[in-house]
């Protein structure tokens, strides 16, 4: 799945249980697929997105 999806997909969750959902799926991809020192960066930002995010929901 490309990142731009990711963050539509972030942009869009009205709840915690979705914000939730997302970073498993991330976290299940950061462990399973081989993946260099960028694109690591490039989840790592997208968590702090929903970190951020969830913040704004409670």
């Amino acid at each position: 799945m490309h990142l731009l999806d990711f963050e539509k997909r972030i942009d869009n969750c009205k709840s915690l249980e979705m914000l939730q959902a997302e970073t498993q799926i991330i976290l299940g991809i950061m462990q399973n697929e081989p993946c260099n020192s960028k694109i690591f960066n490039d989840y790592i930002n997208i968590l702090e997105k929903i970190s951020l995010k969830s913040k704004n929901l409670k």
